[in-house]
């Protein structure tokens, strides 16, 4: 008959196979709180987005009567009240009756801010009462919206009108005819060729956007959004 050995793990080995194995744990697990960052940070943006989005299709729509300054509100950045206050905001998320001395509710989640022109606090969140009266806020995500336009002159916004004799001016083409052909050359005839050139302003504005987050932290600190575009007056 011949005899099996049977083969045992010694201490050593046994040693060694859990110090692998606990390495390989330890990394995994340190991998996560990365990774979930990553994933917040990622969320965040894709939230601002949004809602850059919307405040700026609400400008659009409106004109630029719904902006008043013509540059970024330097000395609300930190200011206290906003700082300090916007936890309290997350729960009036939806109520657009909400308005006290500080802010005015102007959209879901978003609050226009009393103390300065074309400043507003963007907050989600929810906010939980415990039993005994115990309140606790998780807020998703908070930021400050600063606004404001340029018009006229400061957009460096004006154009030549050019006319010529014998052509009616305000009609486009001029006198139901195009007057420079695709390289630019004149192609109307030598009977017009005394041009008058007069400058004149554009008419519209931009409206430039900042929004900076999250709120919990000094604005030097905080990630920041940019965007602008060109409306009417």
């Amino acid at each position: 008959m011949m005899k099996i050995k049977k083969y045992h793990f010694n201490l050593i080995e046994i040693v060694l196979t859990v110090a692998v194995v606990a390495f390989g744990v330890v990394i995994i697990l340190g991998m996560l709180p990365k990774g979930l960052q990553a994933t917040r940070s990622s969320s965040t943006v894709t939230y601002s987005s949004s809602v850059i989005d919307q405040l700026a299709g609400h400008l659009q729509t409106y004109g630029s009567q719904g902006v008043t300054s013509t540059g970024f509100d330097d000395g609300v950045v930190d200011d206290e009240a906003v700082t300090g206050n916007y936890l309290a905001l997350i729960s009036h998320v939806d109520d657009n009756n909400f308005n006290n001395s500080d802010f005015v509710w102007f959209s879901r989640g978003v609050f226009k801010y009393k103390g300065a022109d074309d400043v507003y606090v963007v907050v989600m969140g929810s906010e939980q009462e415990f039993e005994g009266g115990e309140k606790e806020s998780n807020v998703d995500f908070s930021g400050m919206i600063r606004v404001c336009k340029q018009t006229g002159s400061d957009r460096k916004g004006t154009f030549a009108a050019v006319t010529h004799d014998g052509v009616t001016s305000g009609s486009t083409p001029p006198s139901g005819h195009e007057c420079f052909d695709s390289d630019g050359n004149l192609k109307c005839g030598a009977n017009h060729t005394k041009f008058h050139a007069e400058e004149k302003e554009i008419k519209g504005a931009t409206v430039y956007m900042e929004l900076s987050f999250p709120l919990s932290l000094p604005y030097a600190e905080r990630k920041k959004v940019y965007y602008s575009f060109d409306v009417k007056e």
